[in-house]
């Protein structure tokens, strides 16, 4: 049988937060997630059902008692599906502690809490801090102060 070449596309894409990996367990940003998400499938979505695998062999998570369970999809109703609950922190714990190959590993937002403290919020505030006390920064005059050398 006579098979196509198959036409190869450059991809680009920029953002001010790039992708820095394909590995979905290094970063849990916005735009690392979204980027993700075309590649795996997250488990984790909040108030949805915790289902993942193929579409022809669906499998979800239920909890007996205070364990979660890996069902068939079509062996158990809707009902008794484990739903997502990004605000419960119980909840995202346990998640938090499901491994491969057991179960599958959760990718998206375990927990989210209005007006805790991120990383990220540190970090933001720790800039403005510095472009107010010194000012914003010359790159320029960076590179020119100080020990500098050539190498070659």
């Amino acid at each position: 049988a006579f098979i196509a070449a198959a036409e190869a596309k450059t991809f680009r894409w920029a953002n001010d937060g790039d992708v820095r990996a394909l590995d979905p367990y290094t970063f849990n940003e916005t735009v690392q997630n979204s980027f993700l998400e075309n590649i795996y499938e997250r488990l984790v979505q909040h108030g949805k059902p915790l289902v993942f695998g193929p579409v022809d062999d669906r499998r979800g998570l239920v909890l007996e008692g205070v364990r979660p369970k890996v069902v068939k999809v079509k062996d158990v109703p809707e009902s008794a599906l484990w739903v997502h609950d990004e605000t419960d922190r119980a909840t995202a714990t346990l998640l938090a502690q499901l491994w491969a190959p057991e179960y599958p590993i959760p990718l998206g937002t375990l927990l989210s809490q209005e007006g805790e403290t991120t990383y990220e919020g540190i970090l933001v505030q720790q800039e403005q801090k510095a472009i107010s006390d010194r000012g914003p920064g010359d790159i320029a005059k960076l590179l020119l102060s100080g020990e500098t050398w050539k190498i070659g």
